[in-house]
C-alpha cells in the first residue's frame, strides 16, 4: 500500500523515537493523519499521529484496549493499543499491516478521549 492511504483506523510497522532518543521500530495505530487535515494548507505534509501497540500485558493499564489475535487477525499475537502512548511518526518507509473496524475501533477512541479528557483536566490544574 502507499503511504498516502494511510487513515486513522491503519495499524502500521513505522520507525519511531524512543525518550532517550534512540531509533525504535513498532507497531501503531493510526488516530491523525496531517495530510487528510483540512485546516492545513500544506500539501505535502507527512506527519502521522499513531498510538504504540504492545503484546507486553504487563504494560497493560486504564488506558490500554485489548485486540485479540482471534479477532484482528493480521496480527501474529493478542495485543494492546496504549492510548496514552501517542507518537508523532512520519509517513516515509511505514508499512500498513491492517485496519481495525467497529467496535474495537469505537472503544479506542473512546479510551484515547479519556486519556485526553485527564490530560487537560491536569493541565488546567496548572493555570
Amino acid at each position: 500500500m502507499q503511504n498516502n492511504l494511510v487513515v486513522p483506523g491503519d495499524v502500521i510497522l513505522s520507525e519511531y523515537y524512543k525518550l532517550d532518543g534512540s531509533k525504535g521500530i513498532g507497531l501503531f495505530l493510526v488516530v491523525y493523519c496531517e495530510k487528510n487535515d483540512i485546516s492545513i494548507s500544506k500539501s505535502n505534509s507527512t506527519n502521522i499521529t499513531g498510538l504504540k501497540i504492545t503484546s507486553q500485558a504487563d504494560s497493560v493499564d486504564n488506558y490500554s484496549v485489548v485486540l485479540p489475535q482471534d479477532k484482528i487477525t493480521f496480527l501474529d499475537k493478542t495485543s494492546f493499543v496504549m492510548c496514552n502512548k501517542p507518537c508523532s511518526l512520519s509517513s516515509s518507509g511505514i508499512k500498513i499491516l491492517g485496519r481495525v473496524y467497529g467496535p474495537y475501533l469505537k472503544q479506542i477512541f473512546r479510551t484515547f478521549k479519556g486519556y485526553l479528557a485527564e490530560l487537560e483536566r491536569q493541565m488546567l490544574c496548572c493555570i
